[in-house]
């Protein structure tokens, strides 16, 4: 099963799959990922990240992983110049990589897919 939710993000659309299994031509250990550019299709144009739940409910790291490489994707198709550790060390890029970090946390957690593996692992917790 593939859950599909699509959050804006400044004037962007970002599509989040969130998969049951590792999605093909990724390798097995993979988690999650992010397309390197804009994709644009008949349907809409957005950015897009992944998260497999094959392995567990992938974790706050992998979340805060993926959603980085998000972040410096949109980064690079906004403005293509390259920006220093002290330009991006500012409120303003804090900022925007929060908002996109929740948009993503709260889209995975509220989904289907995280909300029946949470409740099997209550579940299993239960039997012990």
């Amino acid at each position: 099963m593939t859950e599909r939710v699509v959050v804006k993000i400044l004037t962007f659309k970002v599509e989040i799959k969130l998969y049951d299994k590792t999605p093909k031509g990724v390798p097995d250990h993979a988690d999650g990922g992010v397309y390197d550019d804009l994709s644009l299709d008949k349907d809409h144009d957005a950015f897009k990240i992944w998260f497999s739940f094959a392995r567990g409910i992938p974790t706050l790291q992998t979340l805060v992983h993926e959603c980085w490489h998000l972040y410096m994707t949109i980064l690079s198709h906004v403005d293509n110049h390259e920006h220093t550790f002290e330009e991006l060390n500012n409120e303003v890029y804090a900022y925007c990589f929060q908002d996109i970090f929740y948009a993503v946390f709260n889209a995975v957690i509220c989904s289907k897919t995280y909300k029946r593996l949470a409740d099997e692992d209550d579940r299993n917790k239960q039997q012990v």
